[in-house]
């Protein structure tokens, strides 16, 4: 267990440090795209392309950390920045399309939960099921609404499907708060 924690907090911590160097690159390449035709010289374009290729690096890497922390939407887009900047490179192609893979299988999974709340409402599985989708799609605020719904039907009608596994539901609420922490980085 602590070996998994620490190695958790080493990919936040390493994500972080990835997005810092995101930024001072995407710094340094503006300040080059923003000389005059007299001030750039041989030098100093060839030293754009050096920090591009660097950023797409480090683009990779983000979109690859966070997909597998769980951030899909997030690492979906550094993954695709990655591909669009260099569209003909030689990184590995499948992070991108699991993580479109995930994503519309999440907005398939909402939609169909959607429809099946429209028969019962109160349906604490499909509520569950919808929680875990949002979460994946980095759409906190209704994951949470939704987890909020199963406890008050669960406190109201001790005879629901989900009672005796609130700690589930607890634990995705948790999870849902760390990974509202850690997309406060991501800003």
């Amino acid at each position: 267990g602590l070996f998994l924690c620490s190695q958790k907090t080493r990919r936040v911590d390493g994500v972080k440090e990835l997005l810092h160097a995101d930024k001072l690159f995407t710094r340094i390449v503006d300040q080059f795209k923003s000389l005059s035709d007299e001030e750039m010289t041989t030098e100093k374009s060839i030293q754009i392309i050096r920090n591009i290729k660097h950023m797409n690096k480090l683009s990779y890497a983000l979109g690859c950390y966070l997909f597998s922390m769980g951030v899909v939407k997030g690492g979906l887009a550094y993954l695709e920045r990655t591909f669009s900047i260099d569209p003909d490179s030689n990184f590995d192609k499948r992070p991108l399309n699991d993580a479109r893979k995930v994503i519309k299988m999440c907005i398939d999974g909402v939609q169909e939960c959607n429809f099946e709340l429209t028969k019962d409402e109160n349906n604490v599985n499909v509520l569950f099921s919808k929680s875990n989708f949002l979460l994946k799609q980095e759409e906190y605020t209704e994951a949470k609404e939704c987890l909020l719904k199963i406890l008050l039907i669960d406190k109201n009608n001790p005879n629901t499907a989900i009672h005796g596994s609130i700690k589930e539901v607890n634990q995705l609420l948790m999870q849902i708060e760390s990974m509202e922490n850690r997309s406060f980085y991501l800003k």
